[in-house]
This record gives C-alpha cells, structure tokens and sequence, in this order.
C-alpha cells in the first residue's frame, strides 16, 4: 500500500467534513451573538489551514487493521466524525501548548494567542499589557471549544459497546497529554521532573500513535486483545517519529540515525499493513 495515498484519502474526508461542522457551529454561535464568531472563527482557520492529519489517519489505519481491510471509496460517518474529534483535540492541545512554549508562529500563520494579541491592539487599540492579556485568554477559550467540539463528536459513536470502549480510551489520552505536557512544564523550569525519555513517551508514542490506534480499532468493534495489541507497536513507532524528527531537525547524524533505526525491532504480531507504515514513518522527508 501507498500511504502518502492513505493520508490524501484521510485528509480530503476530514477536510471536508470539519467544513461542514465548522460551518454549523458559526451558524449556532451567531444565534447568541455575532461577536462569538470571531472565536469560532479564529479555531477554524487554525485547525483548516495545516497538519497533516497524522492522527487522523492512525485512527483510519487502526479502524481498517480491525477490519482486515484496506481503503474503502467511502468513510463510514462514524469513523469519520472520529478521526474529525482527533483533529479538533489536537488544535486543543496545540492552541494551549502555544500559550505555554510562548509561541507566536504556528502552521504557516500567528498562534492562536498571537492572532488575538495583534487584533486587539490593531483594532480596539488598547496597551500592550491588556493586549497581551486579551490574546491569552481568547486563546484558552478557543482551546477549550475545541476540546469541548472533540468530545461532542466523540459521543456519536452508535454503537454502545463500540462508544464505551473509544470513549473509555479517549478519557485516557486526554489525561494523558494534560499529565505530560505537566511534566514538560515542570522541566523546562528546572523542577524536578520525569526523564526525557518518559516525557516523550507521552508526547508521541502514546497520545500520537498508540491511542488513535486503540481508538480506531474501538470503533470498529476490536476486543480488548486486539486493542492491547497496539502497545508495543506503538512504543515501537513512536521511537521511530522521535528518531526521524531528530534526524530532520539536525540532531542526529544520517550516520547515527541508520544505526538506530535498524535496532528498531516492529513486533511479529503486527499485520502487513501496521509494518508497511511503520516503515513509512522512518522513509518519510517531512
């Protein structure tokens, strides 16, 4: 399979299906006042205008590893409403780890926080303090709809047992990345903290492989097996995306690289298509 083809295929669904929702949402937010969409607007032009829905489509991956099945001309509206929930959850952590790393660039454009600054002091021209101020709580509340969007799509799943199972999962990443991004604060303070390698851990193989996984194959009606199964895959894929991140941002040598990348061991109990993306991930230029 060719998952750059996958990832196109995801991207154009979710794409088009957060189009859809974002434009109801400003038609409900309008009805309380036009003054909200300016909100509602600012968290769709962040979560539209890049990513490259990696997330997404681990959801997708781990949904069509369930089924034993490849790319269908057809997303289920379940499965996609939830690979739309992963998306709206990621720009939730992204928009409130922007306020924290104090970032003013993010995707091409201004941080959320950023975007808010700059409006305020531009149009409603108040000092750089309360501007500053104005930024960072705009900034929190447009995380925190997004955060609120994800869960209510999360909810839709139909299926009772299906539902109980992602959610359950779902519940547990988002306490995981909250609890990981705490201990990444504490360190970058020099307070006493978890090891690098734990925080990473965290921060990429669990929140950015392992639980959009277990979510997907949830949908799909997996057993508690199959799910557990995603785990040591996962450890194993997520090492990967640090070691190629590492790479491409000049850390590690090519040299070195190589090296560890052949001691990355994928488990038997991975199918075909888990080991092909697995490989994608460490040939990947971007």
């Amino acid at each position: 399979m060719v998952f750059q083809d996958g990832f196109t295929f995801v991207k154009k669904e979710v794409g088009e299906g957060l189009e859809f929702f974002f434009t109801k949402k400003k038609r409900e937010a309008k009805k309380i006042s036009r003054h909200c969409t300016l909100l509602v607007d600012q968290v769709t032009d962040f979560t539209m205008r890049g990513g490259k829905r990696t997330r997404a489509f681990l959801v997708w991956l781990g949904h069509e590893t369930a089924r034993e099945s490849r790319v269908k001309s057809k997303t289920s509206q379940e499965l996609l409403q939830t690979m739309m929930a992963i998306e709206l959850f990621q720009s939730f952590a992204l928009i409130h780890d922007d306020i924290i790393d104090q970032d003013s660039v993010r995707r091409g454009g201004p941080t959320v926080h950023e975007f808010f600054r700059i409006h305020a002091s531009t149009h409603q021209r108040i000092n750089p303090r309360k501007a500053q101020h104005f930024g960072t709580s705009m900034a929190i509340l447009a995380g925190d709809l997004a955060l609120v969007w994800a869960d209510e799509l999360m909810e839709k799943v139909k299926s009772q047992e299906s539902r109980d199972k992602s959610e359950d999962i779902y519940q547990r990443m988002k306490q995981e990345v909250i609890l990981g991004q705490s201990l990444d604060v504490l360190a970058a303070a020099g307070l006493p903290s978890a090891d690098r390698a734990t925080i990473n851990r965290y921060k990429t193989a669990w929140y950015s492989v392992i639980r959009p996984l277990q979510i997907g194959a949830a949908i799909a009606g997996a057993d508690e097996k199959m799910i557990a199964s995603f785990v040591p895959y996962g450890l194993v894929v997520g090492e990967a995306y640090q070691l190629r991140d590492d790479f491409l941002d000049g850390a590690i040598s090519e040299e070195e690289f190589q090296k560890k990348a052949k001691k990355l061991v994928i488990p038997k109990s991975a199918t075909i298509l888990l080991t092909e993306f697995a490989r994608f991930v460490l040939t990947r230029q971007s």
